[in-house]
């Protein structure tokens, strides 16, 4: 059984919940597959309320606040760039143990990873902290440093006041240029291989022991338009023909040149310039008149004065991006050129599962199809929007995660022999120490810190939001077998609402009906009555016109 499905099945407040519907007379079949509860156990508690509240698991050696001190470190320096793994954590667990004289039942008393996972479960059941591993991307100091919010905000307001100045529409005259490298290197992965095997090796679809530098100059505006790129590849001499017939087959207005390494230099710059102007040209030939806003990063290669005179020719004014801040505003980095090389990757395979040995002049064939999906129109739109410029929300659109990791860098330069902890203190930067003393770093309100401030999004899920009624019949819906309990909850709460607003809706129709039905036997004892007496004569059937009969009939011979 999977860990949702245990932490469904042990979830207190579910199984309350659930039998307070069986005590309504719901059937406790239907109560358990709305629940996702078994339908034994849901008996067995039924039976036994008890022991609803027995503790899960084992006994364990750490309190629940000291789990809760290890969890919310762990977050607080996870949002500074500082994240801990999985044997980190266990560390500090184990010195958390050790310092009341007792030890973990494993080797080096470290905890094992089944109780890691018990731990992770704990957190979500507990605390609604829902922890995972992930693989983190690695941010460089110089990147940290620079990403903060003062670049960011000065960056946003030069945005907007060149798009003022010079009256550019957004949707639609607003660009990004920039270059990327080519990787045919497959990641690493798990393949199936026998137990006791020393070496497993896999063959590389690449010919020889590495592929030469490639670099691809991409151009990109905010209409969700790409226009066909520059291929740079290594050379001194002339450009083989087997690299242009392919590079013609990618796109028939794609264009192709060499340089030394393959990196892109001054020259090669000012090609890409050139044509890319030159296209722009034509596809603005009714908006020849209003200014055209590029945005790029800070390259050596793109501060030269022939580019500038280059893009005053064609009105083009050029936003140069923060340093080091590409990974924030830079709409390419967000978005196309990430989907670009997961798709070259997924080509890697291709290639390797086909047995096909992968050229330098295959380049461009091998990526055609990742890159139609990387610079499809949405992801171009899409990749603006992240950036904040189309539309033009500025910082706003920028996570706060991606901002946090400047905390730390700000520390280290205060004082560069301290190490960051959860609480500002001085530490040195072993393994367990990095979550502070055992019995000083558990006091968040001391410090002035709460789970609250640090992982506001993760606490108080319950009270978060006010959620809308939903029709009946949701919990049996498709994606209901993967909610949580505290969804679970309230879908059933819901379901009883709206079955009980169900039964007094047909109550009262009901209730209509019988008035009705009244009113009608009402009417037509009337009616027989008064046809009898304007049948007994005219006298009678004067009567009768008091008792509303029509007056047509008064007059009828």
């Amino acid at each position: 059984m999977s860990s949702q499905g245990r932490r469904l099945k042990r979830n207190p407040a579910l199984i309350r919940n659930a039998i307070q519907r069986i005590s309504k007379g719901h059937s406790l079949n239907s109560v358990a597959k709305a629940a996702g509860i078994p339908e034994a156990s849901l008996r067995h508690y039924n039976s036994k309320p008890e022991m609803i509240d027995r503790p899960i698991g084992p006994k364990t050696l750490l309190t629940d606040e000291e789990e809760l001190g290890l969890a919310t470190a762990a977050l607080w320096l996870k949002e500074r760039g500082l994240p801990l793994d999985a044997l980190q954590l266990k560390c500090s667990a184990k010195e958390l143990v050790e310092a009341r004289g007792c030890s973990f039942k494993a080797k080096n008393g470290i905890p094992s990873d089944k109780w890691f996972q018990a731990f992770i479960e704990r957190m979500s059941l507990k605390h609604g902290i829902n922890l995972t591993l992930r693989t983190p991307n690695v941010l460089s100091r110089l990147r940290a440093a620079a990403g903060n919010e003062e670049n960011i905000t000065h960056y946003y307001q030069l945005l907007q006041q060149i798009v003022h100045d010079y009256h550019i529409n957004v949707s639609s005259n607003k660009g990004n240029l920039d270059e990327t490298f080519i990787c045919f290197d497959l990641k690493s992965r798990k393949v199936i291989a026998e137990r006791n095997a020393k070496s497993v090796y896999q063959l590389s679809s690449i010919f020889g022991e590495q592929l030469e530098h490639i670099t691809v100059v991409a151009f990109v505006t905010t209409n969700g338009e790409c226009f066909p790129p520059l291929f740079i590849f290594k050379g001194s001499a002339g450009i083989p023909r087997a690299i242009v017939k392919n590079v013609k087959e990618f796109d028939g207005n794609a264009q192709v040149c060499v340089t030394p390494n393959g990196w892109i230099d001054d020259n090669s710059f000012v090609q890409a310039m050139c044509i890319f102007l030159h296209q722009l040209h034509v596809k603005r030939q009714f908006e020849q008149h209003r200014w055209f806003l590029l945005c790029l990063d800070g390259h050596s290669s793109h501060k030269q004065l022939e580019v500038a005179k280059l893009c005053h020719e064609y009105k083009v004014e050029l936003l140069v991006l923060p340093p080091h801040c590409s990974h924030i505003v830079q709409p390419l980095d967000l978005s196309c050129f990430s989907v670009l090389k997961k798709g070259i990757q997924k080509a890697c395979s291709d290639a390797l599962s086909a047995s096909q040995v992968v050229m330098r002049s295959d380049v461009p064939l091998i990526i055609k199809n990742a890159w139609q999906t990387a610079f499809s129109p949405e992801n171009i739109k899409r990749a603006f929007k992240a950036a904040g410029i189309s539309p033009l929300t500025g910082i706003s659109a920028v996570p706060k995660e991606k901002l946090s990791p400047n905390l730390a860098v700000r520390a280290a330069a205060c004082d560069p022999t301290a190490h960051l902890t959860p609480f500002g203190e001085s530490s040195t930067p072993t393994l367990p120490a990095v979550l502070g003393a055992p019995k000083r770093h558990l006091d968040l309100h001391k410090h002035g810190l709460s789970l609250e401030q640090l992982h506001p999004e993760q606490v108080g899920k319950k009270n978060a939001t006010e959620h809308q009624p939903r029709r009946a019949g949701i919990i049996r819906a498709a994606g209901a077998q993967h909610a949580t309990a505290d969804e679970r909850i309230r879908m059933m709460e819901e379901e009883d609402a709206f079955q009980e607003q169900k039964k007094q809706e047909a109550e009262q129709r009901a209730k209509a009906r019988e008035e009705q039905r009244v009113q009608r036997a009402q009417e037509r004892s009337a009616k027989q009555q008064c046809t009898a007496v304007f049948k007994s004569g005219k006298r009678k059937g004067q009567q009768c016109t008091a008792m509303c009969i029509p007056n047509i009939l008064l007059q009828a011979p």
